[in-house]
């Protein structure tokens, strides 16, 4: 099997922090290529940006922010930078910059995010949630 389509045992603690609060599930096991996809195409949905555009190369600052936005949410659900390098094609530099820039504008206030970011939260919540159910 290839390294990325394992199933991996992972004791990852999925972590959502709003309005100070917390919110963990722990999964026994959880392909990390699928949570990967499963932000993603939230974050599709919430923006109305398609997916491939999201992963392009792109500078236009709509699908910059989205594609900041599935970069910060992969990295607060526990995904490594590198992982989220390979999976979406971009340098670790690039991962690295889009993660603390979300990070400095979802702490202060960055409005179109904060509110993108509030609602994919809540999605990818009751997502989450369904899987756990699984």
């Amino acid at each position: 099997m290839r390294r990325g389509l394992m199933k991996v045992p992972c004791m990852m603690r999925f972590r959502i922090d709003w309005q100070g609060q917390r919110y963990n599930l722990i999964f026994n096991y959880m392909k990390k290529s699928e949570l990967f996809a499963l932000i993603l195409s939230i974050i599709s949905d919430v923006t109305e940006i398609s997916e491939n555009d999201i992963l392009s190369k792109s500078f236009k600052e709509d699908i910059v922010e989205a594609r900041m936005l599935l970069i910060y949410f992969c990295h607060k659900e526990g995904l490594l930078p590198a992982k989220i390098a390979e999976l979406s094609g971009l340098s670790h530099r690039c991962i690295n910059k889009h993660i603390s820039k979300a990070n400095l504008l979802i702490s202060n206030g960055g409005g179109y995010i904060l509110i993108n970011s509030n609602s994919i939260a809540k999605q990818l919540r009751s997502k989450l949630e369904q899987f756990v159910k699984q």
